[in-house]
């Protein structure tokens, strides 16, 4: 479900942005509690923004009363439009990796192996049979393919961002942030 109560969200009005908690979701109708005081008047139109997991969702309303004190009745008009949050679009991959992570009592660094299964200028998504930390920062090695069956080996810093275990229980997923943007076209 896209709406729960409790959930943070982002009310624009106007030129405003507001940070709104839902309080209240039936259908098509919501109660708000606003993070500031605003002065809103009956059918105002208004933009609501919902983060869910990376993608953001926008659904157009309307005030359905006026405004008691920071709490406020809204009509959901429409369906929810989708939008990536990433700021470069994802390349699905199977790229070999293999990365390191610094031990925790030496300097020397451990070299594991893994995958990559899709890549961005800003990242990518990791899979290996590594049980790792999140927040940790990783060294990431790969071979590009450049064409004719050239392939162009390369090395990125980053830090791992997201973490899920897959179906089978013994492999990995991680979402890793890299530290610089990396040339890609795709």
């Amino acid at each position: 479900m896209l709406l729960t109560p409790g959930q943070q969200l982002k009310l624009r009005h106007r030129d405003k942005s507001i940070t709104a908690t839902l309080i209240y979701v039936e259908e098509r109708n919501l109660t708000l509690s606003l993070g500031d005081e605003v002065s809103l008047e009956r059918d105002d139109a208004l933009e609501l923004e919902v983060a869910r997991d990376n993608t953001l969702y926008t659904l157009q309303a309307r005030l359905d009363g006026a405004c008691a004190g920071k709490t406020c009745a809204v009509e959901l008009l429409g369906e929810p439009s989708r939008r990536e949050r990433r700021l470069s679009p994802r390349i699905p991959t199977n790229l070999k990796a293999r990365f390191y992570k610094p031990l925790e009592r030496s300097g020397e660094p451990a070299c594991l192996q893994g995958e990559i299964r899709d890549i961005s200028s800003g990242g990518a998504l990791l899979t290996t049979e590594e049980n790792l930390t999140l927040e940790r920062a990783l060294m990431l090695m790969f071979d590009l393919p450049m064409g004719n069956k050239e392939e162009f080996t390369t090395g990125i810093g980053g830090r791992i961002v997201r973490k899920h275990q897959m179906p089978t229980g013994r492999e990995w997923s991680y979402g890793v942030e890299f530290n610089r943007r990396l040339a890609l076209s795709g």
